[in-house]
């Protein structure tokens, strides 16, 4: 058994800083590991054999992987007093699709980014790249559409899974493919991206630079 939480992946992968920030909003402690595939596989297959982050080892000492199903967990485990989504109906329909979209974003941004940076330049196809980014900024354009005029969150009180999510995908997408963000107007995601990384929640799991 395992005393404490603990999160394997460096705050810099979108999907590990959205479950350090659900922790954060339950009031649970965790230690960190940040361990990156950027890095190396090997030092993360012990957690998970894929060496994909992020990995959550629980309290009774399981291991769990895929930032949905951890949040899941965390969900069911911990969130008695703060509820992040609506247990059924419409408003959480709504919610897991914009969570939706916005790991829509997330995904075919890495892609395009991998295409970047992890093939030979002489093997790099443009079209492929641009199909991708065109892919997220569409995933981004159908996320603020969503929003519309939810207010952006004052304080830790306010966030939601769904706002939380749009929040770090934005942050990242912007952090890691910026030409993404001049193919379309998202004066909404940026106001909540704004609103949302002042709040200590996000303050406390910045990405690594």
């Amino acid at each position: 058994m395992a005393d404490t939480l603990l999160l394997v992946g460096r705050f810099a992968s979108p999907h590990v800083r959205r479950v350090a920030i659900t922790l954060r909003l339950l009031g649970r402690e965790f230690d960190h590991l940040p361990l990156s595939p950027l890095a190396g596989l090997e030092p993360i297959k012990p957690w998970n054999p894929v060496g994909r982050v992020p990995v959550l080892r629980t309290e009774e000492g399981e291991r769990l992987v895929e930032s949905g199903a951890i949040i899941d967990f965390l969900m069911e485990t911990y969130g008695q007093q703060r509820a992040l989504i609506d247990p059924s109906g419409t408003r959480r329909r709504e919610a897991l699709q914009l969570v939706a979209w916005a790991n829509t974003a997330l995904e075919k941004t890495t892609y395009a980014g991998y295409e970047r940076i992890k093939r030979p330049e002489d093997k790099q196809h443009p079209p492929v790249r641009d199909a991708l980014l065109e892919q997220a900024a569409t995933a981004l354009a159908q996320m603020e559409s969503m929003i519309g005029t939810i207010p952006a969150p004052a304080s830790d009180d306010d966030l939601t899974l769904d706002l939380l999510t749009a929040a770090v995908a934005y942050e990242f997408v912007g952090r890691f493919q910026p030409d993404v963000m001049g193919l379309r107007p998202l004066p909404v995601l940026r106001r909540l991206s704004e609103a949302c990384e002042a709040l200590p929640s996000f303050s406390s799991c910045l990405p690594e630079r």
